[in-house]
């Protein structure tokens, strides 16, 4: 398509120049015409003196002004000043032209073109958005278009579970909460924006998220997210009995094949007292997953405190600490925060609203440093802090939004053999044994030039059994 508009530019071009040259000029016959007219009211003039019909005087002056022109008309005809240029010389330019213009058009493009590059596929051009650089340019534009156009509903219901995915839970309050005003409330509506709710406060069901959610059962009793945050929130209130009640009446209604009845078995059943199977088999993913978990986390804090970082990510190291229940590392990082972002006014109300979410200060955190000592005639009350009570989805979607961080990281700026291995660990971790061979080939590619990386990358692939 992109040569047929050049030829047509060029086209265009020669047929632009050779106009004026190919047409025949019609300015000599019109000055001839004219002398000839003139001729004619000379010879009229002195007819009309020889019959008396004109005065001398009058004759005079109409022969002068008809002489005049006369003079004018004879300068512009062709023989008298030499003007119409001879035909051999406008064909010789004219084929100049056409064969001068397209050669140095092509020479110019051969020069400063590329005319060896070939067409990007459209499948590759569409396989390029699901790449991380991908979603992220995706997301700019929409929020560029959010920008310019605030109350386009459809665009924030579209970004909301964007945000969710890529663990930006602040913004995906905000678009939910957009969403509502702009499109109405619905059930499934409230439901979501109960759910970033909850997300953005590290797994804790806040009073506007039940609010949120009652409202979403007020319309529809039945809808499966409000029932399921409802019942986590009385967990975390310490009211175990309509926890259970919540959970089974869930999974009394869930078909065979719904994705979240293993999460709210896993609930139900440590809420009943039911164990896991014993021994080291079982027991390994879980200390995996929490080891996992606390080097991507670690790796976060040391990016922050060497480098710094924006309010969000100082926020997302935050939550993190909260969802691992080590509150006094979230105090710790809190404090940090605050110390890094001090220029930054905007960053400080949201690292207030963060702690008081997160129970991180004020009368909540002295509760949740001290929980009351179990008594021979109670049973140890759940504690109340926030943090200790965070959903299994919650800390998956936080490490995979920091696992993909890392990827992204580690693909445009590399790092170290423990970097590339901490990566392929967590996808192994997160059951996704193809995402782990993906990162053991880059991992061998990035780090061809270090010998010493070869063993390490060899035995950990064997350990997780992802390849030699």
């Amino acid at each position: 398509m992109l040569w047929f508009v050049l030829v047509a530019m060029t086209v265009l071009a020669v047929l632009g120049a050779l106009w004026p040259l190919v047409m025949r000029r019609q300015g000599g016959a019109d000055a001839a015409s004219e002398v000839a007219f003139y001729k004619a009211q000379l010879g009229e003039i002195e007819r009309d003196v020889e019959r008396g019909l004109l005065p001398a005087e009058e004759a005079a002056g109409a022969r002068a002004e008809a002489a005049r022109r006369l003079i004018a008309a004879s300068a512009a005809a062709p023989g008298a000043t030499g003007a119409g240029e001879p035909r051999m010389q406008r064909l010789i330019a004219a084929a100049l032209v056409l064969i001068f213009v397209p050669l140095v058009a092509l020479a110019l493009y051969a020069d400063l073109g590329r005319p060896d590059m070939p067409d990007e596929p459209l499948a590759s051009r569409k396989a390029d958005a699901t790449t991380a650089e991908g979603v992220e340019a995706a997301v700019a534009r929409l929020e560029a278009h959010l920008t310019a156009s605030p109350d386009d509903g459809k665009g924030w219901e579209v970004i909301g579970p964007v945000y969710m995915r890529l663990g930006r839970f602040d913004d995906a309050v905000n678009a939910f909460r957009e969403v509502l005003k702009l499109d109405g409330e619905s059930a499934s509506r409230r439901a979501d924006y109960g759910e970033a709710l909850v997300a953005a406060a590290g797994g804790v069901v806040t009073a506007d998220a039940r609010a949120a959610f009652d409202k979403a059962l007020a319309e529809q009793p039945g809808q499966i997210a409000a029932r399921f945050y409802l019942g986590l929130a009385a967990e975390q209130d310490g009211d175990k009995p309509k926890a259970i009640a919540a959970y089974k009446g869930l999974l009394s209604e869930a078909p065979d094949d719904a994705p979240w009845a293993a999460t709210v078995k896993k609930r139900l059943a440590a809420l009943e007292g039911g164990a896991a199977p014993s021994g080291p088999a079982s027991a390994a993913p879980d200390d995996a997953h929490q080891k996992s978990i606390r080097e991507v986390v670690g790796q976060l804090a040391k990016r922050l405190a060497q480098s710094g970082g924006d309010a969000g990510q100082w926020q997302q190291l935050i939550r993190s600490y909260a969802v691992l229940n080590e509150p006094d590392k979230a105090r710790d990082a809190l404090a940090a925060a605050r110390k890094a972002l001090a220029g930054d006014a905007a960053a400080g109300p949201g690292l207030d609203s963060l702690a008081q979410k997160l129970g991180l200060e004020g009368a909540d955190a002295a509760a949740n440093a001290a929980p009351p000592a179990p008594t021979a005639s109670a049973p140890p009350a759940a504690p109340a802090a926030p943090a200790a009570d965070v959903a299994t989805d919650d800390q998956q979607t936080m490490i995979r939004g920091m696992v993909e961080r890392l990827a992204t990281r580690l693909a445009q700026s590399g790092g170290d053999a423990s970097e590339w291995q901490r990566l392929i660990r967590a996808y192994s971790v997160l059951h996704e044994p193809d995402k782990a061979r993906q990162a053991l080939a880059s991992a061998r590619k990035a780090l061809a030039g270090d010998a010493a990386a070869g063993p390490g990358l060899d035995a950990l692939a064997q350990e997780l059994g992802i390849g030699g």
